[in-house]
């Protein structure tokens, strides 16, 4: 599996319009890329690219777009635009106004088996050129971006301008040979040239088979390292060194295979085809979050918003594609310097995985990365994809406080006594004093415990494991809701009374345009202990499922009809309350935390509130202000082989504010 290639060419601006940019990316010919043992040419027949190629910053941040990409039969040109706002953007404008030279970097991905290796002494005709061996040419591969980059200066930058004059050159002096020179010269000058080119083809030959060697020579290095630390055979390791050093077999390969020769036998071969990380051996635990939570079917923007574009093109790289539970569990401890040797399928393999991170725990000892820590992290984020997918109501109509410790709070509104009056002749401001309405409310804890169990582990179920936390999401936003409208409803005929001019009934408070006028005139009547209006409007009509069409009516529909009536009537509420429906209010079905029934539900009764304030009926306080809830997560007691993660939430409901809103019974 090859990677990318990136090839560094000069850039331009547009002087009238600076945020346009031009370059020639490529002329076709060969190429000095790092991590192949011989120059590589690619075929622009073959050369695609995707509807849109971007336009990036040190192959990371995205600051715009290519506006026009032409692959011809033996170049590349583009032009594109900056058109994506930000900081990254803006350096680039600002090092360009500077005066800093900007160059261009193109990253093409080869297609998997679409390159083709041209030896010593065979010749191939690629983008109207001959190109001799040897040489690798990417018959088909993607454009996959261009960036911007500082000037280059390494060993790449100049091996690709090196490579390009030499082709160029070579195709130059052929012409140059072929073609009848009357001028003698002339026809001295060009042989001297072609003199030197084939002095700088013969040199750059040498520097190839030089560098050939060197890592000829690191890759069998690496093998015997490998050997020794797994005590393989020598026989076996020099046959696999040899093969590797001659790339008959790949280094990945080549480890792979004495692995296998130093299991017991009978063992064989590790059961995933997770990824090979050959490239970065120290994970990212961010990258390898992204990727999981890529495989249970999040989309690129909502990962994005987690944890950022880089680390999600990261997570969609070919070394981070196909990670599982136990893949990560395995690289973790290669990482820590533990190898497992048998079956990841096994109960030894789990306890050794347990045993890893308990041992990084018991010695203090610092790890940039750890498998509970994963897990928890996509479990948390799971836990919240499926808190956020209930419905709730409670949030538009109670009035959020924090809260520091477990014990009961008062809170208090304080409303002034006195007029806020004229000042006298005198000068004198009058003195007014403060009265207080308390207000209690105490924070509760909820939660469960689920289990990543053996077997979940041994099948390596990533879709099972993440349902664990979304159910328990969905759990605790229901419990919110449920802890609303359990006291809401028992408040009515205590806090909803007719005694706190809040509540009426009757044959015509049934939801109409009449009592809807009713409970509003209530509500604008209310006062403060001062005898001053509140001046707060009711915006929230709350319904159960029974009177839902109606209010949905009431609240849209500025002219009805009523039953057999031809009359048509206006409507002076359309546009001015908005629905909350819940079927707390009127579902039986629906039981509390311990399957009891909930107090004075109802099929006819609704309600007129103020959105969320701190006049609301009813408080809701939360252990520091978390309004969410979290997993935390820990080995399971030794009867359960596994992982247990625990999932709480601390919060609690209390009565507010009388004058918060009006209650009608909707019947006689």
């Amino acid at each position: 599996m090859h990677e990318p290639i990136s090839i560094r060419a000069a850039l331009t601006f547009d002087e009238k319009d600076p945020d346009v940019f031009a370059m020639d990316a490529y002329d076709g010919g060969r190429l000095h890329v790092d991590g192949y043992d011989a120059p590589v040419v690619i075929d622009l027949v073959g050369l695609r690219q995707p509807d849109q190629v971007k336009a990036k910053l040190e192959h990371g941040d995205t600051v715009g777009h290519q506006e026009l990409v032409e692959i011809a039969a033996t170049n590349i040109r583009t032009r594109g635009r900056l058109s994506v706002p930000g900081g990254p953007k803006d350096r680039i404008k600002a090092a360009q106004a500077g005066g800093f030279k900007w160059d261009a970097s193109i990253c093409v991905d080869p297609d998997q088996g679409r390159i083709q290796p041209v030896p010593r002494g065979k010749s191939v005709q690629v983008n109207g050129q001959t190109i001799h061996g040897p040489v690798h040419v990417v018959r088909a591969g993607v454009l996959k971006e261009v960036s911007f980059v500082g000037v280059g200066g390494g060993r790449g930058t100049k091996a690709v301008v090196l490579a390009a004059s030499l082709a160029t050159e070579g195709k130059q002096m052929t012409t140059a040979v072929d073609t009848p020179v009357q001028d003698q010269e002339l026809a001295t000058q060009l042989n001297e040239q072609q003199t030197v080119s084939a002095a700088l083809q013969k040199r750059l030959d040498a520097l190839e088979a030089e560098n050939t060697r060197m890592r000829a020579d690191a890759l069998g290095r690496e093998v015997d390292e490998y050997a020794k630390q797994y005590n393989a055979n020598p026989e076996v390791a020099a046959s696999i060194r040899t093969n590797v050093m001659s790339g008959k077999i790949s280094l990945d390969s080549g480890k792979l295979a004495i692995v296998e020769a130093a299991l017991p036998k009978g063992e064989g071969r590790m059961p995933w085809t997770g990824p090979i990380h050959s490239k970065t051996p120290e994970l990212d635990q961010p990258t390898v979050e992204a990727a999981l939570l890529k495989q249970l079917g999040w989309p690129d923007d909502k990962l994005a918003k987690h944890y950022g574009e880089k680390t999600v093109n990261a997570a969609l790289s070919k070394e981070n594609r196909g990670w599982t539970m136990m893949s990560v569990a395995d690289e973790i401890m290669s990482s820590r310097g533990s190898r497992f040797r048998g079956s990841r399928t096994g109960d030894d393999f789990i306890r050794a995985t347990m045993r890893s991170e308990r041992e990084v725990v018991a010695s203090q000892g610092f790890s940039t990365i750890s498998l509970t820590g994963i897990l928890g992290n996509v479990a948390n984020k799971e836990l919240m994809s499926g808190y956020e997918s209930v419905e709730t109501t409670w949030q538009k109509l109670a009035f959020i406080r924090s809260v520091n410790d477990f014990k009961v709070h008062t809170g208090y509104r304080l409303d002034m006594n006195g007029s806020y009056k004229k000042v006298g002749t005198d000068g004198e401001l009058k003195r007014a004093g403060v009265s207080e309405a308390g207000y209690s409310v105490k924070a509760d804890t909820y939660g469960t415990i689920i289990a990543l169990t053996r077997q979940m582990q041994a099948n390596d179920d990533l879709g099972a494991f993440s349902m664990l936390p979304k159910a328990m999401g969905r759990a605790a936003a229901i419990r919110l809701d449920e802890g609303y409208w359990v006291l809401f409803l028992a408040s009515i005929g205590t806090h909803f009374a007719a005694g706190n001019n809040n509540y009426f009934s009757g044959g015509s408070s049934n939801l109409q345009i009449s009592s809807l006028s009713t409970a509003k005139q209530m509500f604008i009547d209310f006062v403060d202990p001062n005898g001053k209006p509140v001046l707060v409007t009711p915006t929230l009509l709350v319904v159960g499922s029974t009177n839902k069409d109606t209010a949905d009516v009431l609240a849209t529909e500025r002219n009805l009809v009523g039953g057999s009536s031809t009359v048509v009537s206006k409507n002076p509420h359309a546009g001015t309350v908005t629905p909350i429906c819940s079927p707390y209010i009127n579902n039986t079905a629906i039981k509390d935390q311990d399957g009891n029934a909930i107090a004075n539900q109802t099929s006819t009764g609704w309600g007129l509130l103020a959105p969320s304030s701190d006049r609301s009926p009813i408080h809701v306080g939360f252990y520091r202000g978390n309004q969410v809830p979290i997993i935390e997560t820990a080995d399971t007691v030794f009867s359960t082989l596994g992982m247990e993660m625990r999932g709480y939430h601390d919060f609690g409901f209390g009565l507010g504010e009388t004058t918060g809103g009006v209650w009608s019974k909707g019947a006689a």
